[in-house]
């Protein structure tokens, strides 16, 4: 089953200067989709409007064949069964990590916690359970957040530049690890990078964003033969959208 559609969506904050142009994309159910393209591109634009935190300007957004959003109605944030990863983590500092997680997860409290041990331990930090996240690293603190993300076991996971704040060995180490979880677990994901090696090495689907255009699309094979020089200049641009 298709898992997202977007048709012909536009998006402009000041009219006539668009931020997207005419995007379009599909995903399945259970497919990685990377988002890459330069600073100032559109990309972390187009996540924000998928999750509804930006309303477009012009298309449709349908999830499970249901529209989610068009020039007619927006179904809530609250209500369209996103995760959301951001860069930043905003973990709850108050909270113990278990607490973090269970957060808006739904059931009796013994099914939450439950459910909660288990992402923790699919991402090996359930050992800190009990600890509060300054107590933690900074990659320990990330797949928290990936896991609380996970929790409330969401139709489709967005992650803006995941990864971006960590260190070149443990980004390598985390790839690998959430793309099989994601996989194992059939869960899609939509992941907003300016890195071309997050692309090639997480993802199923990717898109190429310039100047709020999509400018190539495929599978991460179709898209190696972009130049060194482009996916150097991806890689080399920290700043987000």
């Amino acid at each position: 089953m298709t898992a997202l559609e977007i048709k012909d969506l536009n998006h402009y904050y000041v009219k006539g200067k668009n931020v997207l142009n005419d995007v379009n994309l599909e995903l399945e159910e259970g497919e990685i989709l990377s988002i890459l393209g330069p600073s100032g591109c559109g990309k972390t634009t187009l996540l924000r409007i998928i999750a509804g935190l930006e309303k477009e300007t012009g298309g449709s957004i349908l999830m499970k064949d249901q529209i989610i959003s068009d020039h007619f109605h927006t179904v809530l944030t609250e209500n369209r069964d996103v995760g959301l990863v951001v860069q930043e983590r905003a973990l709850f500092p108050h909270l113990t990590i278990i607490n973090n997680v269970m957060f808006g997860v739904s059931g009796s409290k013994t099914e939450r916690h439950s459910t909660a041990m288990r992402l923790l331990k699919l991402f090996r930090v359930d050992r800190y359970a009990y600890n509060y996240p300054n107590e933690i690293s900074s990659g320990e603190q990330q797949r928290v957040a990936i896991a609380r993300a996970m929790a409330p076991n969401p139709k489709i996971l967005l992650m803006d530049e995941p990864f971006g704040t960590l260190d070149q060995s443990l980004t390598n180490q985390l790839r690998v690890e959430t793309r099989k979880i994601l996989k194992d677990n059939n869960i899609t994901a939509i992941i907003v990078s300016h890195d071309f090696d997050d692309a090639l090495s997480m993802s199923d689907k990717v898109i190429v964003i310039e100047d709020g255009t999509v400018i190539q699309s495929g599978s991460a094979k179709d898209i190696t033969h972009i130049s060194r020089e482009k996916s150097v200049k991806f890689s080399s641009i920290k700043a987000n959208t």
